[in-house]
């Protein structure tokens, strides 16, 4: 499996068990300890879940800053790993000399007759990701408080059209009730189960559907395209250190359901093949394309490329 298809399963394991799950039992608590009296949503509750919310952005940028940590040193390791298979132990460029350490993974060039580290791990800013404006204009910090606050908004929607149709189920009855003279009468069961549906426990339950399906999809989208755009910028970026390195390959991912612009980006032809591109004109960069965008990149060498005895 990539390897940052595996860091990506590692958030949504992490999202599941510290983020969603936590969060899920807070606010089915909440609701159930509320009542809902007179079906009327208390201030107390919308300040309570505000509280809950926010606990739940900051576990979530909690494990998106521990994921691009260590995103930082992964994706220059499987950089390395790839371009070492491409390239014989010492070989030349030009006029300059490189050589590949393998035992502390760095690339070394010959300057004045003498070795120095070219290009070794750094901690890149995959940081900056949090800075990166979106073409709505919005940083990835303030898409996740949109979200949270969406979320919010949400959950009280779902809570307030429960109790709505409790309501007006309600007056339905008494006024059934009342045509009936006080005499004995069957309530309908589709005005029963609409009676129902301001009750706490069903209310819950409404919310805790919402909660798994919809708010986990929205969370997850930005997680996964983040995490690819910190993944395939910082690829990007290891690659235009190397003078030899020709292009960058954009290849479609084996599970790309339908054609898209991905489809586009990997076959266009700028003289260097289908789908490459010099490394300053990858398209976006090397961040996805568009929304759970699992393309791949990889380096091209140059051809001319010559090795040199072994030193």
């Amino acid at each position: 499996m990539r390897t940052d298809i595996k860091l990506m399963k590692q958030f949504e394991k992490y999202y599941n068990e510290e983020v969603m799950q936590p969060f899920l039992r807070a606010v089915i608590d909440l609701i159930r300890s509320t009542g809902f009296k007179r079906y009327v949503i208390p201030r107390s509750f919308k300040k309570r879940l505000g509280v809950i919310t926010k606990q739940w952005l900051k576990k979530y940028e909690k494990g998106l800053i521990s994921i691009f940590d260590v995103i930082n040193e992964e994706v220059y390791y499987t950089w390395f790993e790839e371009l070492q298979k491409q390239l014989p132990r010492q070989f030349r460029y030009k006029n300059s000399e490189y050589l590949v350490d393998k035992q502390k993974k760095r690339i070394l060039k010959k300057v004045s007759g003498r070795w120095l580290v070219h290009i070794s791990l750094v901690k890149r800013a995959t940081f900056d990701i949090w800075k990166y404006y979106e073409v709505d204009g919005l940083k990835l910090s303030d898409r996740i408080w949109k979200v949270s606050k969406q979320v919010a908004k949400d959950i009280q929607k779902q809570v307030m059209l429960s109790l709505q149709t409790g309501m007006s189920a309600r007056k339905l009855r008494d006024q059934i009730l009342k045509l009936a003279e006080q005499q004995p009468v069957e309530i309908p069961k589709w005005l029963q189960e609409q009676l129902k549906s301001a009750d706490p426990d069903t209310i819950a339950k409404v919310v805790e559907k919402y909660i798994q399906k919809k708010q986990k999809y929205n969370a997850m989208r930005i997680a996964r395209t983040e995490i690819q755009r910190a993944w395939r910028v910082s690829y990007v970026e290891q690659a235009k250190k190397l003078p030899f390195v020709k292009g960058i390959k954009w290849n479609l991912s084996k599970s790309h359901p339908e054609k898209d612009i991905c489809d586009e980006y990997a076959t266009a032809n700028m003289g260097l093949g289908p789908g490459v591109y010099p490394p300053d004109a990858v398209p976006h960069n090397g961040a996805p394309a568009h929304p759970h965008c699992l393309c791949y990149l990889t380096t091209v060498l140059d051809e001319n490329i010559i090795p040199s005895e072994n030193k």
